[in-house]
């Protein structure tokens, strides 16, 4: 099959007044469509992640660790690195390096269990921020 295509004249020549959308192709004209995701992997990949580590924040011994809630999980500058920005769920009389601390003793066995749920030949290396609860 063989497709005619129709020149802009005969477009234009079809409308009694000339707009600004007449004679665009309206399949490249959706504003309506969400845009493209970039790098979308590396997006689910940040899923998986806060996943996981929000299970076992969840799940730890340490009550610090069990209080603090993923906020989110970014590619920093790429998926090879992800910046994990976490929260702690209650009030606590707790200084942000204490969690910082915290985090960092169980930064290995985090890592360790993100590589066991995420399918992947090498794990991103994760970096910690703590912030203020709002």
């Amino acid at each position: 099959m063989v497709f005619r295509r129709i020149s802009r004249r005969a477009i234009l020549s079809a409308s009694s007044e000339i707009g600004t959308g007449d004679g665009l192709d309206p399949r490249f004209d959706r504003p309506d469509e969400p845009t493209k995701v970039r790098n979308r992997k590396a997006l689910q990949l940040c899923a998986q992640i806060a996943e996981t580590l929000s299970l076992l924040f969840a799940d730890s011994a340490d009550p610090v660790l069990h209080n603090l809630l993923v906020t989110s999980v970014v590619p920093h500058p790429t998926s090879a690195r992800v910046l994990v920005t976490v929260t702690t769920t209650v009030d606590l009389d707790l200084d942000l390096r204490t969690s910082l601390s915290h985090i960092e003793a169980a930064r290995s066995r985090l890592r360790s269990e993100v590589a066991a749920a995420v399918c992947r030949r090498k794990v991103p290396d994760l970096m910690f921020r703590v912030a203020r609860r709002r």
